[in-house]
């Protein structure tokens, strides 16, 4: 829709839309999850946990190395 141009369903139509909407899904969002999703969203968050915890771990101060010349490790790397 352009900038300039006007909604063709005015507001009050929109909101009977909106309400008739809720109305048929609201039975639906009642329900719970598929257990195949639930599950799918679990193993998700479980990624995105460990992720974060090795993103921390890495970026924990500690002993940097400090052999930066003839091709040697940089100070980010760090010594485990």
């Amino acid at each position: 829709m352009a900038k300039d141009s006007k909604p063709k369903i005015d507001r009050p139509m929109q909101d009977k839309i909106g309400q008739e909407l809720r109305a048929m899904y609201e039975e639906l969002l009642r329900q719970p999850l598929p257990e195949k999703l639930t599950s799918a969203l679990r193993a998700l968050n479980d990624v995105q946990s460990s992720q974060e915890s090795l993103n921390d771990a890495i970026e924990a101060p500690g002993p940097t190395a400090r052999r930066t010349h003839q091709g040697g490790l940089s100070p980010r790397h760090r010594i485990a």
